[in-house]
């Protein structure tokens, strides 16, 4: 059958077959995103996650975790981060090591190795205040 014969068809009279219309709900994908693969392809639930990745707690703050930590040393640093919080930046403007992670607005270096004053003084009331106690409430040394 060529391009045209189903215009053919159409035109003396015979109907083509047709397949029945199927209606269906669109699929929500997960909404967090993995270091260096992308964002994940599981079916979310109600709260924009799937099962693997819901109620997974940001290592710096303790909010839902939306991706990994893109930063590499030798190896991805991978540690679980929310919207707000990224890896931390040392003097020179280069990360600032492993697991060292902060609230962007308390990013006290920036990429030329500037220090940020207030930025400093907010994640130093941050920590005073016991903030992050929060975090090891249910871990056992």
């Amino acid at each position: 059958m060529t391009f045209s014969e189903p215009m053919i068809e159409i035109k003396r009279g015979i109907k083509p077959p047709t397949a029945p219309i199927l209606i269906t709900a669109p699929v929500v994908k997960c909404n967090f995103y993995k270091a260096w693969i992308g964002k994940c392809r599981n079916k979310a639930d109600e709260s924009g996650y799937c099962e693997e990745h819901k109620g997974l707690k940001c290592c710096s703050c303790g909010d839902q975790a939306t991706h990994d930590c893109e930063e590499t040393m030798q190896l991805v640093c991978g540690c679980l981060l929310c919207a707000n919080c990224e890896h931390e930046l040392s003097p020179n403007g280069t990360n600032g090591g492993t697991f060292r992670h902060c609230r962007k607005d308390e990013q006290i270096y920036d990429y030329e190795g500037r220090i940020n004053p207030e930025a400093q003084k907010k994640r130093l009331r941050r920590l005073r205040k016991g903030k992050l106690d929060k975090l090891f409430e249910n871990e056992s040394l």
